[in-house]
């Protein structure tokens, strides 16, 4: 019976056994799945760059096909130094060649004509607007609108400061620059005379123009910083018209014998000033003009030696950024956000050829803002 008992407890213990390794075993092949789940091979980081630049190269050559417009609302539609701004919105649409880049604006100045104008991009969706700061208060309103509408909104050539909550950006000039680096150098050529005080007259293409007041403030500060007594005898607008400054000029002469420099913002103004000063007797020794521009007068009157020198914009580049950025920015999504002070040039006698060489390559600034592109892959130049 014992013998029974025994065998009987020896058989339970092997089965049991036996279901003890088939329960293990089943653990171990639940174990084996789970681990070829989490250890599926991955892409390789090399891989993914790979696949990563496949998508930006189809980004790229889509970008090609995608349509954006570009207004630019100038002050004056044919003025000759405006017409230099023409040519780089023009270049810009050539160079971009997704990019519809429209030139429009009105014949004479006036803040309102322009808001008309850009009201008008406003109203055709356009995807970027540009135009130059003639009036901040006159501007604000329509500024706001192009915001909420999501259109980008760029300054070219006159910045608008206090509106800059409603821009993406501005090509534009110094105004310090532009006014304190002519002031100090006419400034000590007046010191060397034997002056002791600026006499100064400013002419100013509109009175209400931010840029055109900031840059008579910065030149009255070149003029102190050598030494100098400042006396500004007055301020008169050109109103963009040449008959208009000429006029200002001789009753300057007239009025105030005294005066011994003539800043002007204004491209109309220093051809008109010389005139004036020939039909006075008056001599670059006798008066400093400092012109705005490179119309054919104020060089001539600078190689005559009436003028003194000028302090030369690239219109060019306030058409050619804005467009830029308003297309890599709708075509390849990069955003700028930037204000740049496009560089000045002062044009003296002997320097009034050649100083442009630089001027028209819209390469520069692209690769300048973009230097992870290649400016032949987007271009196709």
């Amino acid at each position: 019976m014992k013998k029974k008992v025994m065998a009987l407890f020896v058989a339970v213990s092997m089965i049991l056994s036996l279901i003890a390794c088939g329960s293990s075993n089943s653990g171990n092949d639940s174990d084996s799945a789970s681990n070829e789940e989490t250890s599926t091979p991955k892409p390789t980081e090399t891989e993914a760059a790979s696949e990563e630049s496949e998508e930006e190269n189809t980004t790229a050559s889509e970008a090609k096909d995608i349509s954006v417009n570009y207004t630019f609302v100038t002050p004056l539609l044919s003025h000759i130094v405006w017409l230099e701004a023409k040519k780089g919105v023009e270049a810009a649409g050539e160079d971009f060649s997704g990019l519809n880049a429209v030139w429009s604006g009105p014949q004479d100045l006036s803040a309102a004509e322009q808001v008309t104008y850009m009201e008008m991009a406003l109203a055709e969706q356009v995807d970027g607007i540009a135009t130059f700061g003639t009036s901040e208060e006159a501007f604000k309103d329509v500024f706001g609108k192009i915001q909420d509408a999501g259109i980008e909104l760029y300054t070219g050539g006159g910045d608008t400061p206090s509106l800059h909550d409603y821009l993406n950006g501005g090509a534009n000039p110094s105004a310090q620059e532009w006014g304190y680096n002519i002031g100090a150098e006419v400034g000590q050529a007046l010191k060397d005379k034997g002056e002791d005080t600026a006499h100064v007259a400013e002419f100013l293409y509109a009175l209400d123009s931010a840029l055109a007041k900031d840059i008579m403030l910065a030149y009255e500060d070149g003029l102190a910083s050598v030494g100098l007594e400042v006396n500004v005898l007055g301020q008169w607008e050109s109103k963009s018209d040449a008959s208009v400054a000429l006029d200002a000029a001789r009753s300057v002469f007239l009025t105030y014998p005294e005066v011994n420099t003539i800043m002007c913002s204004g491209g109309e103004c220093a051809g008109a000033i010389a005139t004036a000063m020939g039909e006075t007797g008056k001599t670059m020794e006798d008066v400093k003009v400092v012109g705005d521009g490179v119309q054919d007068d104020c060089l001539a009157a600078i190689e005559a030696g009436t003028v003194y020198a000028t302090v030369c914009q690239n219109y060019y580049a306030y058409g050619y950024i804005p467009g830029m950025w308003t297309y890599m920015s709708k075509a390849y999504n990069e955003k700028v956000n930037d204000f740049y002070d496009v560089p000045l040039t002062i044009i003296h006698k002997g320097e009034t050829e050649g100083y442009d060489a630089s001027f028209y390559d819209g390469k520069q600034w692209f690769e300048q803002y973009y230097p992870d592109y290649d400016w032949n892959e987007v271009t196709g130049k």
